[in-house]
């Protein structure tokens, strides 16, 4: 999956209003979900050199498969 906007929140929990930004990602970071929970997905990102993955809760409508 990919990020499909200009940046994504990373949370630690899927919920807006009580949740902490970890971080964010920008357009065309490459993710795995690793679980759905109520229109949010896991994810773990795909670093590039360099970087640490980082895991935490997106907005699932945020997130574009690379299978089309």
């Amino acid at each position: 999956f990919k990020v499909n906007v200009s940046f994504a929140n990373l949370r630690d929990e899927p919920d807006t209003t009580t949740s902490t930004i970890l971080f964010v990602l920008p357009k065309g970071t490459q993710v795995e979900v690793l679980d759905k929970k109520e229109g949010w997905s896991k994810i773990r990102s795909k670093p590039k050199s360099g970087e640490q993955a980082r895991t935490g809760w997106l907005a699932s409508k945020l997130l574009d498969s690379e299978i089309k």
